[in-house]
């Protein structure tokens, strides 16, 4: 072979190893720089379960605590007001040492707040079969003696005074604006306020009922509350009390006003009068379905005097004046609205004919003076 070609042949074979050479060398350092970071990372996990069996701990954060108090989610009206116009009715204890504290089971109920100088409204049950020289009123922290009690025969309420000054006097909702489904606040205790309903306008079915007395009551969705606690609307407006200790019975005191009013003017209470003790149609239900009596008015059952000789035992009455006994307010709450000695005109049902009677009502005094 010729020195040229051995010279060619030479320079071949060295290409040749030179570039197995350089691939490998190429390949190993791009399997270092792929390869190698993926098995530090590894070797990193593996070391750091080697070294700790415990679980990292998330970071603690602070959370700092809010200054706002906690506000009751009460109707504007009774955030606005000062005081509460509920008061303790409670037991005296007489001769009883400074430093003595009242205890709990002296609590007779509650009472409402009527004028600033001291009269209060109650349910009769709060007050019953106690001498008025054992009743107490919780005022400033004080038990007050109660100088003076009167009771409303007619609607079941009592009127309290003892001495006071600077009470937050009440303002009242007429019973007729009332109705089932009607949103109330009971106050169960002073600033005490709880949601409720008017579920029905409750009745004493198939008792008679006299004419000088107003029966019908407010029912609400639930009971418990303490006797006399009061029951407002949404704009702070006294609608009535509960009748007695977990009754859901309410009696409206929209007519509280004038009552009172002639107490302290006249020192009685006197109501108009048709002598009649009747039963509310609306509220009684007749096995026989061809019953000839209406479905609403008051229906005469007897007659106590002789104020109205004109109606008869029998009777429906249907409407005084205009005002319609439709069972949203019985005879004896419709007859609240006129004076004794009124002339007016009542429309009555008699065997199945509407008539119109023109009579006088009576009076009938219905206040008695506690004692």
């Amino acid at each position: 072979m010729k020195s040229t070609e051995k010279i060619l042949v030479t320079v071949g074979v060295s290409s040749v190893i030179l570039g197995l050479i350089g691939g490998a060398v190429a390949g190993a350092v791009s399997a270092n720089l792929l390869i190698s970071p993926r098995i530090d990372r590894l070797a990193d996990l593996v070391s750091a379960g080697a070294t700790s069996t415990k679980p990292v701990e998330p970071p603690v954060v602070i959370v700092p605590l809010e200054s706002r108090p906690i506000v009751a989610s009460y109707p504007q009206a009774f955030l606005d007001r000062n005081a509460s116009s509920l008061l303790r009715v409670v037991r005296r204890v007489r001769g009883a040492s400074e430093d003595a504290q009242l205890a709990p089971e002296r609590i007779l109920g509650n009472a409402a707040a009527l004028t600033s100088d001291g009269w209060v409204l109650v349910p009769d049950s709060v007050v019953s079969n106690v001498r008025i020289a054992d009743l107490g009123i919780v005022w400033r922290g004080r038990v007050a003696a109660v100088e003076k009690g009167v009771r409303d025969t007619s609607t079941g309420l009592v009127y309290l005074k003892f001495a006071a000054t600077d009470l937050p006097a009440v303002t009242f909702v007429r019973a007729s604006d009332i109705a089932s489904g009607v949103a109330v606040w009971v106050e169960q205790a002073p600033g005490a306020l709880v949601p409720e309903l008017i579920a029905d306008q409750a009745v004493h079915a198939s008792v008679l009922v006299s004419s000088e007395r107003a029966a019908r009551r407010f029912q609400l969705t639930s009971s418990g509350y303490p006797a006399g606690s009061a029951v407002w609307d949404s704009a702070g407006r006294l609608i009535g009390s509960i009748e007695s200790k977990d009754s859901a019975l309410v009696i409206p005191a929209g007519v509280s006003g004038p009552t009172l009013s002639s107490i302290i003017s006249e020192n009685t209470i006197s109501r108009a009068s048709l002598g009649l003790r009747t039963l509310d149609l609306s509220d009684l239900v007749f096995e026989n379905p061809s019953s000839s009596l209406p479905r609403i008015g008051a229906w005469v059952r007897s007659k106590t005097t002789s104020a109205s000789r004109e109606i008869l035992e029998g009777d429906v009455i249907e409407r005084i004046e205009r005002d319609i006994l439709d069972g949203n307010a019985d005879l004896g709450e419709r007859l609240l609205d006129y004076r004794p000695g009124s002339s007016v005109t009542l429309t009555v049902r008699r065997k199945g004919e509407s008539i119109q009677i023109k009579t006088q009502l009576g009076s009938a005094s219905v206040a008695e003076t506690l004692k």
